[in-house]
């Protein structure tokens, strides 16, 4: 009786050794399988370049653009500068004489995620005001991930370097209120910053999938996927569905809000940053793709308003203009415009300004004078 327990455990400790080879032999396929795969997309395909971000010590930014640096990110080309702005050339200190400056500010969608160079905001810009005969010089100083206080940051720092400005644009974009220090994990792991700084608690596994190709090309196929199983693709803004991470967002800009108040006071800190560089600022207000659909968007809007002329700034509401232009590729994903959303917004920032800042004559930082003097 002994013997036959003795054989009957021998027995299953084979079983059990046969079971771990094969799956360890299993492990092993899918690791040498996962990284042939990788190396043929590497070679075939397109690949997201990495770096982007540098970061700092200041401890307000956290973190800044890489400066020259140049690549494919999201399938679009992108070009930071020498000067660590989204160009494909370096800016003089002051403008050249005939040329009007205009500073861009804010996060991903003023820095132009998912398209390439020439299609930001600021770009388009340039383009419009060359085909009406006017120079314009619009740096890009967007930084994806930033919030309203780093805006203002950004502002006082590079304003500065880049001199003359004759008006100041913030593009707002719905999720700045809770791109925060205050908010908890926005200073660890910024909007799309993932793939450059992971937590400490990150592992070596983990780190490598947000780098690889295969799960980059895989994370795409199944946005599609369930885009399309939805009946929502991205370049159909018309269908929309409420976001809760939007709606969220909405429901803070109000009066008393904790977050709404700290975004007002921001606001006002921008604004009194912007007249002592003597220029304009100018707000940009726009919707999400699915914005529109939360019971929060009007008041959010009409509070933002509200504090745009309290601080003496000019307010640009694109609600209706998005609202009324259905054409594919208006957006690239739920929270950023594509190059025809671009378009609306560089549009409608140059209409504001020609018959006004722009129509006077450009003169250099050193020869302006304060309004009224």
């Amino acid at each position: 009786m002994p013997c036959k327990i003795r054989n009957r455990k021998r027995g299953g400790r084979g079983v059990c050794l046969r079971i771990a080879f094969s799956l360890t032999f299993f492990a092993v396929i899918l690791v040498v399988a996962f990284v042939v795969a990788e190396g043929v997309c590497r070679w075939l395909l397109p690949v997201d370049a990495y770096g982007w971000y540098q970061k700092t010590d200041d401890s307000i930014l956290y973190y800044r653009l890489t400066p020259s640096k140049s690549g494919t990110d999201l399938g679009a080309a992108r070009t930071q500068s020498a000067q660590g702005v989204r160009a494909q050339s370096v800016y003089a200190s002051e403008p050249a004489a005939g040329v009007h400056r205009v500073l861009w500010l804010g996060d991903s969608a003023c820095f132009g995620t998912g398209v390439g160079d020439d299609e930001t905001a600021p770009a388009q810009m340039e383009q419009l005001a060359a085909a009406g005969n006017l120079q314009v010089e619009a740096i890009n100083l967007g930084v994806v991930g930033y919030n309203l206080r780093q805006v203002v940051d950004v502002l006082r720092i590079r304003s500065q370097e880049f001199r003359g400005a004759r008006a100041i644009i913030y593009f707002h974009h719905n999720n700045d209120i809770v791109n925060c220090p205050w908010w908890r994990l926005a200073a660890f792991v910024p909007s799309e910053l993932r793939k450059d700084y992971d937590p400490p608690a990150t592992g070596l596994v983990r780190r490598s999938l947000r780098r690889s190709v295969v799960a980059q090309y895989l994370r795409r196929a199944g946005k599609t996927l369930r885009n399309e199983l939805g009946g929502r693709p991205d370049s159909q803004p018309g269908n929309r569905s409420s976001s809760g991470f939007t709606q969220m967002c909405l429901r803070m800009y109000k009066p008393g809000n904790r977050y709404g108040e700290q975004f007002r006071a921001d606001l006002e800190l921008l604004a009194n940053t912007a007249k002592q560089g003597r220029a304009p600022l100018v707000v940009v207000w726009w919707p999400t793709r699915d914005a529109t659909s939360c019971d929060a968007y009007d008041s959010a809007r009409a509070s933002v308003r509200q504090w745009t002329g309290e601080v003496g700034a000019s307010f640009i509401d694109l609600t209706e203009a998005f609202e009324g232009h259905e054409q594919p590729g208006l957006y690239v994903d739920p929270l950023h415009p594509g190059a025809p959303g671009l378009r609306i917004v560089a549009a409608a920032v140059t209409d504001f300004l020609f018959p006004t800042i722009m129509t006077e004559p450009a003169v250099s930082a050193a020869g302006r004078t304060k309004h009224g003097d």
